[in-house]
């Protein structure tokens, strides 16, 4: 087997979308939590991956979950990123921008794709063009 070694390149942090900076926060912290726990814990490792699981769960449960109950201030760190979840407001676009396309069933048994719904995002994940388009032929 053939091992790659990537080359390293730099890449300016404001030219970075704040997805990648999401997930790089969240590897960091899995990578920090994984060096943590030390090697002394569980040797069986079904029970390692029930336990992952069970936790996933619990996180994501307190993420969503718990969106409105912030009884305790995070501190703010230099790393955040704000991810935006429901925002619903109007950008101009930028020199990247995302198109995505929804498609229903159409003809005879669904099986045309017809077009549905078209909308454009800006890098900073702000609306562009949100539209629904109607379909000049019976949906099934």
């Amino acid at each position: 087997m053939v091992h790659l070694k990537a080359a390293a390149v730099k890449v300016d942090a404001k030219d970075v979308s704040p997805a990648w900076k999401v997930l790089q926060m969240k590897l960091k912290e899995q990578q920090e939590a994984m060096e943590s726990k030390g090697k002394g814990e569980d040797s069986d490792p079904t029970a390692a991956v029930l336990k992952g699981s069970r936790s996933r769960k619990r996180k994501r449960k307190e993420a969503f979950g718990n969106a409105g109950n912030n009884d305790e201030p995070k501190a703010k760190k230099d790393d955040d990123v704000p991810v935006v979840l429901h925002d619903r407001s109007i950008g101009e676009p930028t020199p990247l921008i995302a198109l995505d396309c929804e498609y229903v069933g159409g003809g005879m048994d669904g099986s045309e794709d017809l077009l549905a719904r078209v909308s454009i995002v800006n890098q900073e994940g702000k609306i562009v063009y949100d539209k629904y388009v109607k379909p000049r032929e019976r949906v099934t």
